[in-house]
């Protein structure tokens, strides 16, 4: 700004613009109007351009100090972050010596050594990966031992509910064993009682089957019973002509006061003609 005042205001310029005419062309710009031809009118408008660049600088100015402001804040911020890194590497490094011992032990250290500085990241990724895929595969065995477990334990249970019923149904047996075994001694004590009235072979076919032997003679003894019924029926129905045929046979001998029988065995001679003959 103070170079173009100065500029403005040197003995050439003075010259050149004291040679300017109205409506004449500038030998420099060829322009036909000189705005400036007159020195208050250059030196008013050199002061208004002044002052504008003026107050853009200052707008400038401020916009750096503010700026320098930032850039100080946010140095102050990383230097303490770099202090903070700094402290924490210092801890790393003593937990470093402290694990130095039980990493050199390890059964990977030899062939982690044996890797490239710039190699070793990689490295120990690939063996991280390798790690989680086995953690991975052990975790699924596990929940298989698991699921395994709960059913051998589920069927533990059954098996103990089979034992516990095993053993209700075995001392249900065993009580129904006993009470056969008092049938027995009840059949025993009842077919002794009909020892002299039913053979032998009955005998022998009620000890060995009870049921069928019972059902057998209950319908033989129904059977009897019915023929007994049909004979009294018969007997009941047709007395006169029984004892017309037996009287003729028995008529020489009524003066015999006692009941003799006839020649068929299965009839008997009553004392007096209006009593029939029984079997």
């Amino acid at each position: 700004m103070l170079e173009r005042q100065r500029l403005a205001r040197s003995a050439s310029v003075e010259e050149l613009r004291a040679q300017l005419q109205d409506d004449q062309p500038c030998p420099v710009c060829g322009s036909q109007e000189h705005p400036y031809h007159q020195p208050e009118a250059l030196l008013q408008s050199l002061g208004r351009h002044d002052q504008t660049e003026e107050a853009g600088a200052l707008q400038a100015v401020e916009a750096l100090k503010l700026k320098l402001d930032e850039l100080r804040s946010t140095l102050g911020g990383v230097n303490g972050q770099i202090k903070e890194y700094l402290h924490q590497q210092e801890q790393l490094a003593v937990q470093q010596q402290a694990l130095a011992p039980g990493l050199e032990a390890h059964a990977l250290y030899a062939q982690l050594s044996a890797q490239d500085v710039g190699e070793r990241s990689a490295w120990l990724e690939h063996q991280l990966r390798r790690l989680n895929d086995d953690i991975a595969r052990d975790e699924q065995r596990l929940a298989t031992l698991l699921t395994l477990q709960k059913d051998a334990a589920r069927v533990q249970q059954q098996v103990q509910a089979s034992v516990e019923a095993n053993q209700q149904a075995a001392q249900h047996l065993s009580q129904q064993q006993h009470a056969l075994q008092a049938d027995d001694e009840h059949l025993e004590q009842a077919l002794a009682g009909f020892a002299t009235l039913l053979p032998g072979d009955i005998l022998d076919a009620l000890r060995r089957e009870p049921a069928a032997t019972f059902l057998q003679l209950d319908q033989q003894l129904a059977q009897r019973l019915e023929l007994l019924d049909r004979q009294r029926t018969s007997s009941r129905s047709t007395p006169s002509v029984s004892s017309s045929l037996k009287r003729p046979r028995c008529s020489n001998r009524r003066s015999n006061s006692a009941i003799r029988p006839c020649s068929n065995r299965s009839m008997h001679c009553a004392p007096s003609s209006n009593r029939p003959a029984t079997p």
